[in-house]
């Protein structure tokens, strides 16, 4: 009933804390959402940013383009490819899961 009554942002908001706490299963049998829609509410993006660098080192802006071109350097990456969050965690020794959790979308 309430799907028609708010709006789509509320419903993503809805949805996304649905998948969270309950998985996908749940957010398709119980509550009547597409196996596409819960998909696409679940994925997080796989490279990391200057920005994301920031947060997770406190340092500058600046200090996180610096390392993500040393660790493209270090992988052998062209300018035009990313870094990918399993690769930064890898070259800063960082646990993966943590460092997805500063990831901000």
């Amino acid at each position: 009933m309430y799907k028609t009554m708010l709006p789509v942002s509320v419903k993503a908001a809805v949805m996304s804390k649905i998948v969270r706490t309950f998985g996908v299963a749940s957010a398709t049998m119980k509550h009547g959402y597409s196996i596409d829609k819960v998909c696409m509410m679940s994925l997080k993006r796989s490279c990391i940013y200057p920005k994301d660098v920031q947060r997770i080192t406190g340092k500058s802006e600046r200090s996180g383009r610096r390392l993500l071109q040393k660790i493209k350097g270090e992988l052998g990456k062209q300018e035009h490819q990313f870094v990918t969050i399993e690769e930064f965690a890898t070259y800063t020794g960082i646990n993966p899961d943590l460092v997805r959790q500063y990831i901000v979308d």
